[in-house]
């Protein structure tokens, strides 16, 4: 039975209490979750996370209490005023909006902290007693004025508690669930306790039946709506803002991704555990290969040690990290990179993560050290390029001025540095000169001009000049000296001068040319001689006056005389002025500068029209002189010759009767007869050969050149002679190499040269009486051709007389002329071989001769 003035005892259902401080929990968890969304949001979508945010967690919050609400249980049936307790569902989403602004903000102090916390926990109190006052039940509610008190101050200190919390974990880089549940759960039991606290202090009075307008029951279905409805809320919440997130991740990394920059992020300790997808596809490895430390195996060993030293001692210390070290591309080049880490702290200055890049900086360090080694191989030219240099500013003043400029002038920068305009009246004492510089170096056209400048010591040097104008005003004035050019110019000009009136005076056809082989010059006696004008001889027009015939032959031996720097001397036929073509001997030889360099060629001719005719007529009478050695020694050989035909002849004759006798045989031998008959064809055969010889020794003709061989040539010669040789009773010894190589010559004259050389070796041993007379006549190969040797086993030469045995006319027979050896020596020469003698081993001379091998040439000649 209830008493009238006692107070009526509730009860908890335990069970429904638990219920409402997990749905506390959870609306904290929620309240930590979105105050992070809010605060990564941007200005268009922070109201409405702002606003949903509130509206689920004023939801939340409101549950739980109603839920706590309906866990008190009272003798009397409770309904409730549902205008009422939607004011407060109002208030807790207020209080919630407050709280989640609050949270959200960049700063927080402690006056904006406890002043929110007053009027959130005023909220919270405030939807408490007005969820309490919804309430309708036969009874007055009485209210503990200490208890109601302590509510509202737990309120208030339950949300600074949660504020702070809030404010605390809304960061993404401190979220983690484990501390994030932690978390809820303090504030979750932290507002239960409130609200029981609230609950407790209130008494309900037994009265009469209250006003039931606008008040519903509660139901137990609607229990669990309330329950269901807050969770439903609350999980849409929570899953919104995760899947906020995870699209909110999604798209930082692939902004991180798609950045043309290779960023990395690494733990407080050091650990590595990101790279974005341009660093991977840099080095070419996956994630997991370089996470944590491994990273560094993608580094050069040589910098390994030097780049973990300096991360280590980041990590230790908190400042930025900053190395270059060379990385292995993902095609194995290394390149040079620049690391950079910078560390990210939380409001209490720990570090909580390290960001980093890296940037390839190998094109821009060999770009910097290009540009270095052109910076110092700017300063090496400009300290010692014998130019003078001057820099003058913008305000007309020197500003600097290279070694070179002080070595020439004779001021130091020292000296001159910052002088006024009156330093060029100075420089320029000619007046003329003074205005020609000021203009030049106002037009700064950067054209060359010579000006002459006076020394520190009163001399006058001619200086080439010009003066640029550089992008920031200033002037550049380069200038070279060039007195000793100028003077060395003077001297040229004397000296060629000179040499022209040398060269047109000179007896001789002079000319030169450049070193493009063009000729450039010709003097007065070649422009006589030919009849043309200079302009018409320069280049290669002198060639139009050469012969047709040796035209070809006179340009290739330029040409290749020119090209090898050679001195050259050719003969050919030069038309002259009256249309002779005139016979001119050309002499040429290279010419170069005072340094050194090639200039190109200068040469002289004469004509030796009249000298080549001289040597003509020499030549016919050497031939002659000749024809009569041969005539001679062919006469001293009339015996042999005789010999040597009468043999065959009588051979004929003999054969030619014995024919006729087997003829006139009956019956006739026509065997024999056929045979004597072909005896006698034979020896005539023979007969006319030895004279066929005969005749070409003495018969004049032009020489035929043809490939001989030596040993053929010798044989037949010991032919001729044999029969002088038996009658002077001369034993010939031959020794003829078989190796011997075919010369090129003349068959008649070299015979004659051979046959001169038996025939006094011949003569040599008509006296010898006392030891046998002995002729060795060899042949062998020699570095020049064939040598041919004649030994005889004579008295020798008498030394008085050895240096005249050559001369012409000269002689040691009784009976001879001495043309034999004069006209053998021209004939072995004009072969291109060598006539000499020797003295015996033990007795006689040893005459011999050399002549050069035949070759391709030759053959061509021949």
């Amino acid at each position: 039975m209830i008493s009238a003035s006692a107070a009526l005892t509730g009860s908890y259902d335990y069970s429904e209490v638990a219920r409402s401080v997990a749905i506390a929990i959870f609306a904290s968890y929620a309240a930590l979750d979105l105050a992070g969304r809010v605060t990564v949001a941007t200005s268009g979508i922070r109201l409405a996370w702002l606003s949903g945010g509130a509206i689920a967690m004023g939801i939340g919050i409101w549950a739980m209490h109603f839920k706590g609400m309906l866990a008190f249980r009272l003798p009397v049936p409770v309904k409730y005023h549902w205008p009422t307790v939607l004011a407060s569902l109002l208030v807790a989403m207020l209080a919630s909006a407050v709280a989640l602004y609050v949270a959200s903000r960049q700063k927080m102090t402690p006056g904006k902290a406890l002043t929110a916390s007053v009027t959130i926990g005023a909220g919270i109190a405030g939807m408490h007693y007005i969820g309490m006052a919804a309430m309708r039940l036969p009874a007055v509610t009485e209210y503990s004025p200490f208890l109601v008190t302590c509510s509202i101050l737990l309120a208030i200190l339950f949300s600074l508690i949660a504020l702070l919390m809030a404010f605390g974990l809304r960061e993404e880089t401190r979220w983690s669930v484990p501390r994030r549940l932690g978390s809820a759960t303090v504030m979750g039991v932290a507002v239960s306790a409130m609200h029981y606290t609230g609950m407790a202090a209130a008494s309900f009075i037994p009265a009469s039946p209250p006003d039931l307008s606008h008040a519903v029951s509660i139901p137990a279905v609607g229990n669990s709506g309330v329950v269901i409805t807050a969770l439903i809320v609350l999980l849409a919440a929570v899953t919104t803002s995760s899947a906020d997130r995870r699209r909110s991740e999604h798209r930082l990394r692939l902004v991180i991704d798609t950045v043309p920059a290779m960023l990395h992020s690494a733990r407080p300790d050091g650990y590595v555990d990101f790279f974005n997808k341009r660093w991977l596809e840099y080095v070419g490895v996956s994630l997991e290969d370089i996470s944590g430390w491994r990273w560094t195996n993608v580094i050069h060993p040589d910098d390994v040690e030097d780049v973990l030293g300096k991360w280590r001692s980041s990590v230790a210390t908190g400042r930025p990290f900053e190395a270059e070290a060379r990385f292995r591309r993902a095609d194995g080049e290394y390149r040079l990179m620049l690391l950079r880490k910078v560390p990210l702290r939380d409001e209490a200055g720990s570090i909580v993560k390290w960001y980093g890049s890296a940037t390839d900086i190998e094109d821009r360090k060999r770009a910097e050290d290009e540009l270095r080694k052109q910076k110092e191989l700017f300063q090496k030219i400009f300290e010692n390029i014998p130019v003078i240099i001057a820099f003058r500013g913008q305000d007309r003043r020197i500003e600097t001025v290279n070694p070179e400029f002080e070595r020439a002038m004779g001021w130091t920068l020292k000296e001159i540095r910052g002088q006024n305009l009156d330093i060029y009246a100075v420089f320029f004492p000619d007046p003329d000169y003074r205005q020609m510089a000021l203009d030049l170096m106002a037009a700064s056209t950067g054209e060359w001009n010579d000006l002459k400048l006076s020394v520190k010591d009163g001399r006058v040097i001619d200086v080439a000049t010009t003066f640029l104008r550089l992008s920031d005003g200033s002037t550049l004035g380069i200038g070279q000296d060039i007195t000793e050019r100028k003077r060395a110019e003077a001297e040229l000009r004397e000296s060629e001068a000179r040499f022209r009136l040398v060269a047109d005076s000179a007896p001789v056809l002079i000319w030169m040319s450049g070193t493009d082989k063009l000729c450039t010059y010709f003097n007065k006696p070649w422009l006589d001689f030919t009849g043309r004008s200079l302009e018409q001889e320069l280049g290669n027009g002198w060639a139009e006056g050469v012969d047709p015939e040796d035209l070809q032959r006179c340009l290739d031996t330029y040409i290749q005389s020119f090209d090898r720097r050679e001195a050259f001397r050719m003969e050919y036929r030069l038309r002259r002025h009256d249309g002779e073509f005139r016979w001119v001997l050309d002499i040429g030889a290279p010419r170069f500068n005072p340094d050194g360099s090639f200039a190109g060629y200068i040469g002289s001719c004469i004509d030796v029209t009249e000298k080549r005719r001289a040597e003509e007529q020499l030549r016919q009478a050497q031939e002659n002189l000749a024809r009569v050695s041969r005539v001679i020694a062919m006469g001293e050989l009339a015996a042999a010759i005789a010999h040597e035909v009468n043999q065959p002849l009588a051979a004929v004759v003999t054969n030619a009767s014995a024919s006729l006798r087997w003829l006139a045989g009956q019956p006739p031998n026509l065997g024999e007869a056929r045979e004597a008959i072909d005896r006698t064809v034979r020896d005539a055969n023979r007969a006319s050969e030895v004279i066929v010889k005969i005749r070409a020794l003495l018969q004049k003709v032009p020489p035929q050149m043809e490939q001989l061989d030596v040993n053929v040539a010798i044989r037949e010669v010991l032919t001729l002679a044999d029969n002088e040789l038996l009658r002077s009773g001369i034993a010939v010894q031959t020794d003829l190499a078989p190796d011997v190589p075919n010369v090129f010559g003349d068959r008649v004259q070299l015979q004659q040269v051979l046959l001169n050389l038996i025939l006094n070796g011949i003569d040599a041993m008509r006296t010898i009486t006392h030891r046998p007379r002995e002729l060795r006549i060899k042949s062998a190969k020699h570095p020049d051709g064939v040598l041919i040797q004649v030994h005889d086993s004579g008295e020798g030469v008498n030394p008085e007389q050895a240096h005249h045995i050559f001369d012409p006319f000269f002689t040691t027979k009784p009976q001879g002329i001495g043309i034999g050896l004069s006209v053998g020596r021209s004939i072995v020469e004009a072969h291109g071989g060598r006539l000499w003698f020797t003295p015996g081993a033990s007795h006689g001379v040893v005459f011999q001769f050399t002549v050069p091998k035949a070759d391709t040439s030759d053959e061509r000649a021949a």
